[in-house]
């Protein structure tokens, strides 16, 4: 089942970012160019920014299939809201030895260490 059909049946979804993709004040988006913290408040309202636009992967058949389900497209802020309403599980596959787990994230956003075929 897709992370949409989860979401369309309140059933927490599958995500699983190999960096730490939430907001924090802790430090700047990783995926942003930016490699000096902005703040608190700006490091936060930059990660927002960076991650609302739908990547383009989303782009076509994601975004169609979310439209059918009644649910709002992905990286929009009312999906945002939606998963940190139900506290979705977060596993973040990183390390915590080199970058901690920020102290803001709320609970259900966890750092996992890294993953891997061995």
């Amino acid at each position: 089942m897709t992370t949409a059909g989860l979401e369309h049946r309140d059933i927490p979804g599958d995500l699983f970012p190999l960096q730490p993709v939430e907001p924090t004040g802790d430090f700047p988006p990783v995926m942003s160019v930016v490699r000096r913290s902005l703040g608190r408040w700006d490091n936060r309202t930059a990660a927002r920014l960076a991650f609302a636009p739908p990547s383009p992967a989303h782009a076509g058949s994601a975004k169609e299939l979310r439209a059918a389900l009644g649910l709002p497209p992905i990286g929009s802020r009312e999906a945002y809201r939606r998963r940190e309403a139900a506290c979705w599980p977060v596993l973040h596959g990183f390390s915590p030895s080199v970058l901690p787990r920020p102290a803001d994230w709320r609970a259900g956003l966890e750092v996992t260490g890294y993953w891997g075929l061995r």
